[in-house]
């Protein structure tokens, strides 16, 4: 990720943290925090996109979805 986007992203979660904290200062419930990180980091995921970690879980799906189905298949007879 180059170094600008990843800036604008730690101030995007830094703006998100204080915001979580004031809102934990004011009294709300702790789902509702958790509802609004949630919420704003998902939103941020698709304002600012981050490709490598997109390519790593790529990668990492298409190895567990292999060794899956070979250890699905290799313990099925078809005779």
């Amino acid at each position: 990720m180059e170094s600008k986007v990843r800036l604008e992203k730690i101030k995007r979660l830094e703006a998100i943290k204080k915001k979580a904290e004031g809102m934990v200062g004011s009294g709300s419930a702790s789902a509702e925090v958790n509802d609004y990180i949630q919420g704003e980091k998902k939103k941020l995921a698709f304002e600012v996109p981050d490709k490598e970690s997109f390519m790593k879980a790529v990668q990492a799906s298409e190895k567990y979805q292999s060794q899956r189905d070979k250890t699905r298949y290799s313990n099925t007879d078809l005779r």
